[in-house]
């Protein structure tokens, strides 16, 4: 800081205007206002009056003789107020470290509004002149004390402003159009639905049909006529009667979306699935979803949390035999944000891909997925471990799940905490569609690539849902676990996290993840649901994911091909 650059500034300037009046008289002045110097003028409190009145300083030397002839100005021997200029109204922040003339420091205390100083210049005030001997080094000692105790306090300042600023950057970049320059995709809401004029699918032109949207992918609509029959008896029937006709609507559209039609129960879904794949469906799961039997054939979505995260995938695709079709029912959709069902072109993103891309994700991976052991007390912390073992096989005993295991494709083995991890090793993450061989995007990779994935969706979600919440778990996750710090805590634990991808042959993680998650996001339509809705999608060229939200009942169920 320089010399006219402290608070005392406009006090010093006065004074240095007032040497320079005095130098321009005639008289030779020598100021050093950082140190004492005898040839320093001796400044008091009246030569601010006039400051061409100013003695000249005479030249001595500062000994304890020197610092002891100085005497209490009567001013304050006879305790009257100091009569002060208006323009020297802020005296009272000049400090022992800029001034050595003890009149102007007890002015200054006599000044300040702090108690604490007013009782310094009172004692000495009333102290012998002797006292006055230590006055300008235990000034020096107080100001210096009280220049201390800020930076303390300040210490941590920077760093929680750039803690608050990274915040507010991440919050801005999640919430702003701008990440879709990173995460590029097709913004639908139900602003820009556009329903076109319906065409009928029977004869008698009591179902009609339309796409969810135009210029972009979405689910066909199929829904009753005005006036015609809504119940789920007429769609079975009118199932029953087009089978042919509905097939090949799937096969070239992907996605159907049965709406209007009151649907009320899992009784009613099932029938609807069962009329389109008569013994078919699967009784089984060998995801990694907790699911809820509630028929032969159905089972809840997915049982989790209303803040977790379930990315685009099609479904089982790890397995190896995943399942050719796929059936929602929203028996109850949350009246709140979010809870949507969205649904992605896979065949768009895997023409989408450029071939250096494939011929890095060409190579074999292998998949491994960790079910945690009821019986152990951790295992359900983990947020990457959705599901247990027993959960997996209900009712076998680890022999038994082994064999199971086995006979299902995969290779079991047990970590130290009592978990089990299934791994395999799927050839290739594109698969031909049986009906007409063009390829698309067949992969749980940016599913189960847990570290980054599940960082990167709720990110998204803070976005979508426009919660602050979801950035700070965002930021969490990434730290914890895109770090790879988790991984080494539960190694230290004896277990692993929940999902893992890596190349087969080599062991390494797999390169353009988040390449493949902004395709996905970018061919992909995310529509509200509305109650009895029941969707079909081809799952060897649609996939699905799940969004979070706010917490409202939701209820959503689920039925799949064997």
């Amino acid at each position: 800081m320089s010399f006219m650059d402290s608070p005392t500034a406009f006090i010093r300037k006065e004074i240095v205007d007032a040497l320079d009046e005095a130098q321009d008289s005639g008289d030779t002045v020598e100021v050093h206002p950082r140190a004492a110097s005898p040839r320093r003028p001796l400044l008091t409190s009246k030569s601010f009056e006039d400051p061409r009145k100013l003695p000249a300083p005479p030249v001595q030397h500062e000994d304890a003789s020197t610092v002891a002839s100085l005497r209490t100005p009567p001013d304050i021997e006879h305790d009257r107020p100091l009569q002060i200029e208006p323009g020297l109204s802020n005296i009272s922040s000049l400090t022992s470290a800029e001034i050595d003339d003890p009149e102007l420091l007890i002015l200054a205390s006599k000044t300040a509004p702090s108690p604490f100083l007013e009782k310094q210049a009172a004692r000495r005030a009333s102290a012998p002149a002797e006292s006055l001997t230590d006055l300008a080094a235990a000034a020096k000692q107080i100001a210096a004390a009280k220049q201390q105790r800020p930076v303390a306090r300040r210490r941590f300042v920077p760093l929680l402003t750039f803690a608050a600023g990274v915040l507010l950057a991440t919050a801005a970049f999640f919430w702003s159009p701008a990440v879709d320059l990173v995460l590029p995709r097709v913004g639908l809401s139900d602003a820009n639905v556009q329903a076109p004029k319906p065409t009928c699918v029977d004869e008698a032109c009591g179902v009609w049909a339309h796409p969810l949207r135009i210029g972009a992918f979405s689910p066909l609509v199929i829904r009753p006529a005005p006036g015609a029959d809504t119940s789920p008896q007429a769609l079975v029937a009118f199932l029953d009667g087009h089978k042919k006709l509905v097939r090949d609507r799937l096969e070239s559209e992907g996605a159907l979306l049965f709406r209007g039609f009151q649907v009320t129960n899992a009784s009613d879904f099932e029938s609807v699935a069962v009329s389109l794949e008569p013994g078919q469906l699967a009784t089984t799961y060998e995801g990694t979803s907790p699911r809820t039997s509630l028929s032969p054939h159905v089972k809840t979505a997915a049982d989790l949390p209303p803040t977790s995260v379930v990315p685009a995938h099609a479904e089982m695709s790890f397995a190896p035999r995943p399942p050719a079709r796929l059936y929602f029912y929203s028996h109850v959709s949350n009246t709140g944000v979010g809870g949507e069902t969205p649904v992605s072109d896979l065949r768009a993103v895997a023409q989408a891909l450029t071939p250096a891309a494939r011929r890095r994700l060409s190579r074999p991976l292998r998949f491994e997925r960790v079910y945690y052991d009821e019986r152990s007390w951790f295992g359900s912390l983990d947020p990457t471990k959705t599901k247990s073992w027993q959960g997996m096989f209900p009712g076998l005993s680890r022999k038994e799940a082994e064999v199971a295991a086995r006979e299902k494709g995969y290779e079991p083995s047990w970590l130290r905490d009592g978990s089990l991890k299934l791994s395999h090793v799927v050839g290739s993450p594109f698969r031909a569609h049986p009906s007409d061989n063009v390829e698309a995007w067949h992969s749980h990779l940016t599913n189960l690539h847990v570290t980054t994935a599940w960082a990167a969706e709720l990110g998204k979600a803070a976005r979508h849902l426009r919660s602050p919440s979801y950035v700070l778990r965002s930021l969490f996750f990434s730290a914890l676990y895109g770090s790879g710090l988790a991984e080494k805590l539960l190694h230290v634990m004896g277990s692993e996290v929940g999902a893992k991808v890596v190349e087969a042959e080599t062991g390494a993680a797999v390169v353009d993840v988040e390449y493949v998650r902004a395709l996905m996001d970018k061919y992909t339509s995310t529509h509200q649901h509305e109650d009895g809705d029941v969707i079909v999608l081809d799952n060897f060229r649609v996939g699905h994911a799940r969004n979070p939200w706010d917490g409202s009942r939701r209820e959503l169920y689920a039925a799949w091909t064997a």
